[in-house]
């Protein structure tokens, strides 16, 4: 019979490590050698490196005047190069960091903030360049350089093309590209798996003397871009171009890549006058499952949009209007929709809420407009069980109150349920409505086979929590952590007093 002991077995280790943060990690290493030797890869595997800022009152010169405190956080250079062979993923956001730049074996993932100080931007351009030569083997790196010139995007573009041959993951942020690093670039992209472009932009203006002064003569984009050249290997695009970048351009970036299977086009202005169906109607993207697009968009232009998609799983229209189009096109994805993020204001009618919520099988995600509590009622058992996330407001007309029982019977059914959102969390100002009650009378206890829920909200509706639902919530619900929303909407007095009792739970309150 073996006397060996669990403890000493590295998966119980490294199962320990994952519950435990920096300071308590350390004191591991004191427990005995074998115990350093097995924590001390897990400490220095993940490494930030950063200034924090803080603006402090001065104490001896006038009211109002601050003084800024920098303070570094991270290893000094000197211990993170003792370490470096355990380093997996490195983040540097510091002013001097050519001095990390050494050789990391191991390393797989770096990230890379410089300076927004112009005056200071020469100093360091060749920082983040000699830490890509000395690790060739990255495989996820992330430039952010708002301040960046020509001088540090073209040779830095040049030495990913030339050493980075293992690179699948490249974001750049604030990057300005000169016309003549494009091929440099394109080269990039040519291995790339997942490309981010954020504040992303093309400088095509050229210089022509005039009257014997220079000035900017104006080239389109489109027309530097516009090649029959594609990547076909790139599976996902994070993207959001730069106000200048023009309407053209980016339907030419974009055809670029037509095998991109999650697309997330972030907000910018540059969207008003973009039209992103275009993308859709030429079929460009046969693959694509996964999209995000955060910016205005009609019910019939989502209607192009999904009638296009095949079997998409992962959907964001957070600020587009979800009208009966779009829902009649949602209907061939409802076996396979994982996640839909509609708009709180204009994301669907009740009927269609109610059809998503009893059609959608796969769903773990959904946030939408309102929906009836008749409608739910009436509508048939939703099929949803695999719900992790919930954000839709549930709304009762004085005369449905006797429906909570029923209402209450169909959310204890999502026992996957982490977060909970059935208030009007889209709306801001005081405007409050009846929504589901937080009542044991109501039949609050068919929720107790909600064992995972964390996070509950009822914000912006007329609550009358009392003590006995507090207690019923702490011993019932134990992995709840965050309770949003007045609990008492009319007696701020008795509101408090509910806080102080959820806290003794150690449950957080955010209470409006």
């Amino acid at each position: 019979m073996s006397n060996l002991n669990p403890f000493e077995l590295p998966e119980i280790r490294t199962h320990i490590a994952s519950y435990l943060d920096g300071p308590e990690l350390v004191l591991c290493l004191q427990v005995c050698k074998s115990w350093y030797n097995r924590f001390i890869p897990l400490i220095w595997k993940d490494v930030q490196v950063y200034y924090s800022h803080k603006y402090v009152r001065k104490k001896t010169t006038r009211k109002g005047a601050y003084q800024k405190l920098v303070a570094r956080k991270g290893p000094l250079p000197e211990y993170l190069e003792r370490h470096r062979q355990f380093v997996h993923s490195l983040r540097i956001e510091d002013e001097d960091s050519d001095r990390y730049a050494f050789n990391y074996p191991n390393l797989q993932k770096f990230a890379y903030s410089g300076i927004t100080n112009e005056q200071e931007t020469s100093k360091n351009d060749c920082a983040p360049i000699a830490f890509l030569e000395l690790n060739p083997a990255i495989v996820e790196l992330e430039i952010s350089d708002y301040a960046s010139s020509n001088s540090f995007v073209a040779p830095c573009l040049k030495v990913l093309r030339a050493h980075q041959h293992d690179l699948r993951k490249l974001t750049l942020r604030g990057f300005k590209i000169e016309k003549e690093s494009l091929d440099d670039f394109w080269g990039v992209c040519e291995r790339l798996e997942l490309l981010g472009l954020l504040d992303f932009n093309i400088n095509v203006n050229d210089f022509e003397l005039i009257d014997g002064f220079p000035a900017f003569v104006k080239v389109d984009v489109a027309a530097i871009l516009f090649t029959d050249t594609t990547y076909p290997g790139l599976r996902q695009l994070h993207y959001r171009p730069h106000v200048l970048f023009g309407r053209e351009g980016q339907f030419e970036l974009l055809r670029k890549f037509p095998g991109i299977e999650d697309l997330s086009c972030f907000r910018t202005d540059v969207y008003s006058s973009f039209n992103m169906t275009r993308c859709f109607e030429t079929k460009m993207w046969s693959n694509l499952r996964k999209l995000s697009l955060p910016h205005p968009l009609k019910d019939s232009e989502l209607a192009i949009i999904l009638h296009e998609m095949n079997r998409a799983t992962n959907l964001n229209f957070i600020d587009s209007e979800f009208g009966p189009l779009a829902s009649q096109a949602l209907i061939p994805h409802y076996s396979t929709v994982t996640e839909l993020v509609l708009s709180p204001w204009t994301g669907g009618t009740s009927s269609m809420v109610r059809d998503i919520l009893c059609n959608c099988p796969q769903l773990e995600h959904l946030q939408a407009n309102r929906v009836l509590a008749r409608d739910v009622v009436e509508g048939g058992p939703w099929v949803c069980h695999s719900l992790r996330r919930l954000v839709v407001y549930i709304q009762f007309s004085k005369e449905e109150l006797e429906l909570h029982p029923l209402i209450y019977a169909r959310l204890s059914r999502l026992v996957k349920l982490r977060s909970l959102a059935i208030g009007l969390n889209g709306y801001r100002g005081n405007q409050y409505s009846c929504g589901l009650y937080i009542q044991l009378s109501q039949g609050l206890g068919a929720l107790a086979s909600l064992k995972e829920l964390e996070y509950l909200s009822v914000l912006r509706t007329y609550q009358s929590v009392g003590v006995e639902e507090v207690r019923w919530i702490g011993e019932n619900l134990k992995s709840l952590k965050v309770f949003h929303g007045r609990k008492n909407s009319k007696i701020f007095k008795v509101d408090k007093e509910i806080c102080a009792l959820l806290k003794q739970y150690g449950i957080k309150i955010h209470s409006f």
